[in-house]
């Protein structure tokens, strides 16, 4: 189901229609979430039950403050206030009270023995905050991925009265990651991305068990989440500076360092700032990963212009030809317009010869006529003697 939950992000991103980025930007715009943790859990004032809760929400105050998300999440109890009996109720309630999460149940009777010894159980509940819809996709989607991510239907809610010191501690932890995971997964179903960033790199960094069911969850989120930043700033719905942009891809090839996409653009975002050898480096191990990935090949042919391997460039455009606009994850115009705007900053003609071949492949043919035309003007005939022949050939097949 978490990958459910992605692949709904996945699709809500690639709708190339003006309508749905429009809707995209208002769904951001205009579902803002807040960071209200609360609870209503009934328990006895002065039994055990009483003196279990205080401490299990003293600990979860404590566990936000080493954190540092006091600032962010604030917390509030209501059991003195309002003790619900289903979860309409809770629902209504928490869209009346802008919460984000209502943590809400009770404890069973104090004094129960299990072979004479004391015992009470929690029963808890949890309701949170999605974007309205008729059959609450997003709140079913969520709730699958906080079950299996979490185990939370096979959590301990029992305290023993001689082992209660533990029990509470174990309690107070489990609820600060289930807690802290709903919130996360909530603010990116509205779209606060950097929110929910900020709240699961959090308990992935507190989580201290490598191969836990939880830790995984978090690790895949956060891939997505980074991803949809960039898709946010592609569809200028968020602005982000280029150094921005190098932090969240930063992040993500930590989380994933063979992911060959976020390396293309990071590529690119230390090109635009100016780090020449760390863009170079990253395209060369983008293109140790998958000799054959379109982007890599495209990326390698631009630093093999700007270094004048100009032969090499040709055989590396020349190596993009057999796969067509489909197949190759890069968006062609994108490349045309980079490789002029090097041209105009630098008048090496070979990169007329970059954006001319691209064009002709995948872009406009006038522009084919245009740069490649130019290029034979004023391209080394020497240096660039393979590239002269391929242009002369692209300029006769037009």
């Amino acid at each position: 189901m978490i990958a459910n939950f992605i692949a709904l992000f996945t699709l809500l991103f690639s709708i190339p229609n003006k309508f749905w980025k429009w809707l995209r930007w208002l769904w951001f715009k205009f579902f803002p979430v807040s960071y209200h943790l609360a609870f209503s859990i009934k328990s006895e004032e002065g039994l055990n039950s009483g003196n279990y809760y205080k401490e299990i929400i003293r600990q979860i105050e404590e566990n936000i403050k080493l954190l540092n998300l006091d600032k962010v999440i604030k917390m509030k109890d209501y059991s003195d206030i309002h003790i619900f009996k289903n979860n309409e109720e809770v629902h209504n309630y928490i869209i009346k009270n802008n919460i984000s999460l209502m943590i809400w149940g009770n404890f069973s009777t104090d004094n129960l023995k299990i072979k004479d010894k004391i015992i009470n159980d929690i029963n808890l509940k949890f309701t949170f905050r999605t974007p309205a819809d008729s059959k609450n996709i997003f709140g079913k989607i969520i709730l699958t991925d906080v079950f299996k991510s979490t185990s939370i239907s096979e959590t301990n809610w029992s305290i023993w009265e001689d082992n209660s010191y533990y029990d509470i501690n174990n309690i107070s932890n489990n609820l600060i990651d289930i807690s802290l995971y709903i919130l996360a997964l909530s603010l990116k179903a509205f779209l606060k991305i950097k929110e929910s960033n900020a709240l699961l790199e959090r308990i992935y960094e507190k989580n201290n068990q490598p191969n836990s069911i939880l830790k995984d969850s978090i690790k895949n989120h956060l891939i997505n989440n980074y991803n949809i930043l960039i898709d946010l700033l592609h569809f200028k719905i968020i602005k982000l500076s280029n150094v921005e942009v190098i932090h969240i891809l930063q992040k993500t090839i930590s989380l994933n360092p063979k992911d060959i996409i976020a390396l293309n653009n990071l590529a690119l975002f230390y090109f635009l700032e100016g780090n020449i050898e760390k863009s170079r480096a990253c395209v060369k191990e983008a293109y140790i990963i998958d000799i054959n990935y379109p982007t890599s090949l495209v990326n390698l042919a631009f630093f093999s212009l700007l270094d004048g391997d100009y032969n090499e460039a040709n055989k590396l455009y020349q190596r993009l030809t057999k796969y067509d606009e489909t197949k190759i994850a890069f968006n062609p115009l994108d490349v045309i317009d980079f490789l002029s705007q090097r041209y105009k900053e630098t008048k090496n003609p070979a990169f007329l010869f970059g954006s001319g071949f691209m064009s002709y492949y995948y872009g406009d043919k006038r522009i084919v006529k245009k740069d490649l035309s130019d290029f034979l003007k004023k391209a080394d005939s020497i240096r660039m003697k393979k590239m002269i022949k391929t242009a002369k050939k692209l300029l006769r097949n037009l």
